[in-house]
Parts: C-alpha cells; structure tokens; sequence
C-alpha cells in the first residue's frame, strides 16, 4: 500500500512540474487576467450582454460534449484554451507592430 502512495505522489510531481502542465496553467493565468481586465472597463450593459453570450455558448458546448468521455472534454477544453491564448497574444503582436 505505501509503494502505492508513492507512485501516486510521483506521478503527481512529474505533472504538476512537466512543461506541458506549466504551459497551460500560463495561458489559463493569461486569459483569465486579461478577460477580466477587459470585462472591468465595460459597462453594466455590455457586461451583460457578454454574460448572457457566454453562458449560451457554454450551453453549446455542454451539449456538444454529454456524450463525450469527461477526460476527453478536459483535454479539449485545455487545448482549445490554448489555442485560444495563442491566438489573442499572435492578434496583439500584429496590432502592435502597426
């Protein structure tokens, strides 16, 4: 049993300590801090506006994903974040070099 504990604790470490693992968690700390800034600076009525967007696309993709394998909707989910990021750090980079 205490082999098993160990095994446990190393597979958590070399996770939470893998390149990948600290990628994703950059770019969620990026878009989490970024969308909420922007989120801030709108009015009440865009803030609701963009609340209201938000949750039917959420919607969309719970049902786009209840057949799914949990893990696979995660590591969807996590690379679309990803992928996301990428694209909004590539769209600034261009507007800042105009």
């Amino acid at each position: 049993m205490a082999l098993g504990k160990w095994k446990s604790f190393f597979r958590y470490r070399r996770v939470y300590s893998s390149r990948t693992y600290n990628h994703a968690m950059k770019c969620f700390e990026h878009l989490t801090a970024s969308s909420l800034l922007i989120f801030e600076g709108k009015t009440h009525e865009e803030q609701n506006e963009i609340l209201g967007r938000s949750t039917k696309l959420s919607e969309k993709i719970a049902e786009a994903t209840v057949n799914e394998i949990p893990l696979v909707v995660s590591m969807a989910l996590i690379i679309a974040l990803q992928v996301h990021d990428q694209m909004i750090q590539d769209s600034a980079q261009v507007a800042r070099a105009k």
